[in-house]
């Protein structure tokens, strides 16, 4: 029976009757990076904090804390979550509470970085071994077939008891760690430069019972030899689970030598039955568009396609876990349309009444040069200073604009004070306008403005209008510099030139 945490769970999630789940966050959205069955393996944040770094060995390590999250949908398949409780102290040794955690570097849980990760397993030991016994049979020969001397070593050392039930019944030698595919345990799989020569000793020997090897080489079961030796069981062994004490007995001998393999063996088990699982690793992006694209719908809830183009609904896809899924987000998405496009019809009802241009002055409609366009959406009106709001706000931020409102005939910038202009402007009194226009010409090819009187001749002076910088096209219909409409079109900002 599924269990009801806020997220559709993986085959892996459901396979291995997980309860407890890590999320890590990137920038949009979150994954799962951690999950465990606690009915089977209780753990604290400790022990996570222990295993974490059991796994990532290689790498430098960074304190983390767990906090109890929220799983909020971020698309069809996708989720974000959200701290809905305190961060949990990264030492505590009291079991976690079944449910959803999410992973992250300070104790606000804010979202600041995502764990390094090292090459996931996806395969149990027994799985490598079979494919090596097909392809390399010359490796293969010394997990089947133990050396002479290491094997007498291991059965005088376990007196031919099993390491684990103590029991004599149907005992053989198995290796901890496969010499063979003990390349598996190297961070970056580089089998080739490997060095299998540490494996084949007789400290990375056990004696077994037969029925109990094959769980041990499927990774259903470790020995946490920092936890006082515990034998933890990662996945469902029926009957034979009850036959597993909960830590290696004491008579068998814990030898520091063998110590090393069964740590290894627990890092790898840890990493191929923890890690992972997340949904989109069953349902990445181009399987979801892709199903997507057959049931005749987009990303967007369908407004670009005709809904009759839809698949029936009584279309058996439609009823698949992804096609309930694809419904879901349909169904959201035409909301989202529908609740922003009201949003939408009521901000532009509030820009009209709010963006009449005034009734007179240089800025109002009879006394605008016709054809005008329209101001853009962003500007508000000033009457007290008879400009548009806009037009301050980028002086402000060290660009220099102009509205088509006259200068104010007092006051800093005025034209009896001009020297006092805006203090990141200086005054080239050469040419009689602020210096960092005359750089903004010159180095963008467009057209700006100061306060300063156009000069009275020249390529720029009223009677010479025409010869406009290189990159404008006068035009005589609107008596302006063609480059400046298209400004405002485009970027809807407000631009003036000095014709």
């Amino acid at each position: 029976m599924a269990i009801d945490v806020g997220h559709v769970l993986s085959p892996k999630s459901l396979d291995l009757g997980r309860d407890t789940f890590i999320f890590v966050t990137l920038s949009h959205k979150s994954e799962l990076y951690f999950g465990v069955n606690q009915k089977s393996t209780p753990v604290s944040s400790a022990t996570i904090h222990r295993w974490a770094k059991l796994i990532h060995k290689t790498y430098a390590w960074a304190e983390f804390f767990l906090c109890p999250v929220t799983v909020l949908s971020a698309g069809i398949m996708s989720y974000y979550v959200q701290p809905s409780g305190p961060a949990i102290e990264p030492y505590s040794t009291e079991l976690l509470p079944p449910g959803n955690y999410g992973w992250y570097f300070d104790r606000e849980c804010i979202y600041k970085g995502y764990p390094r990760l090292v090459r996931r397993r996806l395969y149990t030991f027994e799985t490598c071994l079979e494919s090596e016994a097909e392809y390399f049979r010359s490796e293969f020969l010394v997990d089947a077939i133990p050396p002479a001397a290491e094997a007498n070593i291991a059965v005088t050392r376990d007196a031919n008891q099993c390491r684990f039930t103590g029991s004599e019944e149907g005992t053989m030698l198995a290796w901890i760690i496969p010499p063979s595919v003990a390349w598996e345990t190297d961070d970056f799989g580089h089998r080739a430069s490997f060095d299998k020569t540490p494996f084949p000793v007789a400290a990375n020997l056990l004696t077994i019972q037969s029925d109990l090897r094959f769980y041990l080489h499927n990774n259903h079961f470790m020995v946490d030899v920092d936890d006082g030796y515990r034998i933890l069981v990662l996945r469902g062994m029926g009957d034979m689970q009850g036959r597993l004490p909960t830590h290696l007995p004491c008579h068998s001998q814990h030898d520091p030598a063998a110590d090393h393999f069964l740590r290894l063996h627990c890092r790898y088990s840890l990493n191929l039955m923890l890690l992972g699982g997340d949904i989109k690793e069953v349902y990445p992006n181009g399987v979801i568009t892709g199903m997507m694209e057959e049931l005749g719908v987009d990303y967007a809830g369908s407004e670009d396609r005709d809904e009759k183009d839809m698949a029936f609904l009584d279309d058996e896809r439609w009823q698949s876990e992804l096609g309930k899924a694809i419904m879901e987000g349909v169904l959201e998405g035409k909301i989202a349309q529908r609740l922003y496009e009201d949003e939408l019809s009521t901000l532009d009802v509030d820009e009209d009444e709010d963006s009449e241009p005034p009734s007179s002055g240089p800025n109002s409609r009879d006394e605008k040069q016709e054809p005008w366009p329209e101001s853009p959406l962003s500007l508000d009106w000033d009457s007290e200073n008879n400009v548009y709001n806009a037009v301050f706000a980028r002086v402000e931020g060290d660009q220099w604009a102009s509205s088509v409102a006259e200068p104010p005939s007092s006051g800093p910038n005025s034209h009896d004070e001009k020297r006092e202009s805006p203090p990141f402007l200086e005054w080239d009194s050469d040419n009689n306008v602020d210096k960092a226009v005359s750089d903004w010409i010159d180095t963008d090819q467009q057209w700006g403005h100061s306060m300063a009187e156009p000069p009275s001749s020249g390529p720029n002076s009223p009677d010479e209008k025409q010869e406009s910088p290189p990159s404008l096209e006068w035009d005589s219909d609107n008596n302006v510099d063609k480059a400046v409409f298209d400004w405002i079109d485009t970027d809807q900002q407000w631009g003036h030139t000095n014709g």
